[in-house]
C-alpha cells in the first residue's frame, strides 16, 4: 500500500455500504490541499444518505437510488459546508469557494 502523500499523486475517494454491519464507509486518498476538504464533504454526503435510507427500509428505491439520486445529498452537503469555511481556511476561505 502507498499511503505516503507524493506530489503528482492521483487524490480521489469513494463510498460504500456494509451490509452486515449496516454501516457506511469512507475511503479517501487525501494530499493535504483544499480539494480534500471538497472531497471529504462529498463522500460524507453519499455516507449521510447510504446512513439514513438503509436503516429500516425495504424501497429497493431509497436503498441503491440512481447515480443523479445519489449526487443530490453529495452535493448539497458541499455547500452545506461553506459557512465553517473560515475556520478551516481562514483569510483564504473566499478562494476556496470560488474554487468550488
Amino acid at each position: 500500500m502507498d499511503l505516503t502523500i507524493k506530489e503528482n499523486k492521483t487524490t480521489g475517494a469513494y463510498t460504500n455500504y456494509l451490509c452486515n454491519e449496516k454501516i457506511p464507509y469512507i475511503f479517501a486518498n487525501l494530499n493535504g490541499s483544499r480539494k480534500d476538504v471538497k472531497i471529504l464533504a462529498h463522500e460524507f454526503g453519499h455516507a449521510f444518505q447510504m446512513a439514513i435510507f438503509n436503516q429500516k427500509n425495504n424501497i429497493p428505491e431509497f436503498i441503491l437510488p440512481t447515480n443523479k439520486a445519489c449526487e443530490i445529498n453529495s452535493i448539497a452537503l458541499e455547500f452545506l459546508i461553506w459557512p465553517y469555511m473560515e475556520e478551516i481556511f481562514g483569510d483564504d476561505a473566499m478562494n476556496y469557494r470560488y474554487s468550488h
